[in-house]
Parts: C-alpha cells; sequence; structure tokens
C-alpha cells in the first residue's frame, strides 16, 4: 500500500510540479501557444441510446400482434462541432464545444389483430445538440513540442429533439445533463493552426417522452452513454 502511495504521489509530482511552477511565473512572454483558439471537429458519436423504449416496443408487438419483427436501437451518427479554447497557462486551459448529429430508426411491425392482418410502423427521428464546458489539462512541457496529449473533464448539456411517428409525426423536446471526459492530441501544422485527434465520453441518462400506444408509458429512459471519435483543426487567434 505504502509503494503504491509513494509511487502516484511521485507521479503526481512529475506531471504537476512544472504546471505550479508555470502559473507562479505566469505567462512567458516568448510562448509558442495561443491563449485563445477556436476549433473546428468533425467525427462520429456512438449513442444516444433507447434500449428501454427499444426492448418494449418489441414485446409489445409481439405479445400483442404476434410479430417477429424488431426494431434496432439507435446507432449513432456523423458528428460536426466547433468551439472555443480559452489557455491560462502552458498547462491549463478551459473549453466550450458544441456538437450536433441525427440519428434514425424505422421498423414496419407486422402480425394479426385476431383473424385480421395488422401492419403498423415506428418511425423515430433523434436530434442532437451537445454543449460541452470542460476544464483541461495539456502536458506541453517545451517550445516546439511534436505532439501535446490533453485531458479534460466536465458537463454536457443535450439539447434534444425526437420526432417519432406512429400514425402520424409528433414532436418531443428533453434537455438533460451528464459528465464527460476527453483525452487526445494535438500537433502544430502552422505557427497559428494545430491538427486535432481526440476521443470523446459523455455519461448519464435521462427521460424521454414519446409517442404512445395503448398501455405504453409516457416516456422512457434515455441513456445519454456515448463515445465518440473527433479530428480537427485549431487555429491560434491571440
Amino acid at each position: 500500500m505504502f509503494a503504491k502511495t509513494a509511487l502516484l504521489t511521485a507521479a503526481f509530482m512529475l506531471f504537476s510540479g512544472p504546471a505550479f511552477g508555470q502559473i507562479i511565473r505566469g505567462y512567458d512572454g516568448n510562448r509558442d501557444y495561443e491563449n485563445q483558439s477556436v476549433f473546428v471537429l468533425l467525427g462520429y458519436v456512438w449513442g444516444p441510446h433507447f434500449s428501454d423504449f427499444v426492448e418494449w416496443t418489441n414485446n409489445h408487438y409481439a405479445q400483442e400482434f404476434g410479430s417477429t419483427d424488431s426494431i434496432e436501437d439507435f446507432k449513432g451518427g456523423i458528428d460536426i462541432g466547433a468551439g472555443l479554447r480559452k489557455r491560462f497557462s502552458r498547462y491549463f486551459g478551459l473549453e466550450f464545444k458544441i456538437g450536433y448529429h441525427t440519428s434514425s430508426i424505422k421498423k414496419q411491425f407486422d402480425g394479426y389483430n385476431g383473424a385480421l392482418p395488422f401492419s403498423q410502423t415506428q418511425n423515430l427521428n433523434l436530434n442532437v445538440m451537445k454543449i460541452a464546458v470542460s476544464p483541461m489539462i495539456l502536458f506541453d512541457f517545451y517550445d516546439s513540442q511534436p505532439i501535446v496529449p490533453f485531458v479534460s473533464a466536465g458537463v454536457t448539456f443535450f439539447s434534444m429533439r425526437l420526432d417519432h411517428a406512429i400514425d402520424y409525426y409528433v414532436r418531443h423536446t428533453k434537455v438533460a445533463l451528464a459528465s464527460n471526459f476527453s483525452v487526445g492530441i494535438e500537433t502544430p501544422l502552422t505557427r497559428k493552426i494545430k491538427g486535432d485527434i481526440r476521443g470523446d465520453w459523455t455519461i448519464g441518462s435521462a427521460r424521454m417522452p414519446v409517442s404512445q400506444l395503448y398501455g405504453q408509458p409516457e416516456s422512457f429512459k434515455m441513456s445519454l452513454n456515448t463515445s465518440q471519435i473527433h479530428f480537427g483543426v485549431v487555429f491560434g487567434l491571440e
């Protein structure tokens, strides 16, 4: 136990020592990083997930109409994002990021209502806007460092719009909060431009209203657990 504690303490001092030293010294007038930057991102998001609704719906059509059809969960979609980064020192910063993606699922359920053939289609289109605020640590130890790893953690606000059609479309909306975590690297392309690759994750849940069938709950749990991969470009402003 002592050895593990000593090892963790040594690692913390190794990484945090230069950072706290930078704060004490203040900004370097000859720094090679920008106080403020904007960035654009393009990637893919897996999630959010609506498994409770999927399970209830498949069971409903199987039990009530003998249907062997089944609807699948949301897969995710291409994500477009942009943001603003503020550097407080060489090692610490704050990111404000916004992203948007859509995901759809659709399934026709066929069966029998008594002796009569039965058919009904479930069509769901989910639009997701994510607004994230995340303090970050950059492992930027020296000028002209070719690769700078970074980590960040914070909160993400989900603004979701679900267009759900059974016999006709009904629009449902929900705003929810989740935690986020990111790991990435950036590399300089020019004096003011850097390439950015990052993995992002969110954890959370919310109750999402849906268009109702008879006997169906008015809302289901929407898992806000997502996995994301992004490629981007960072543009230095000052």
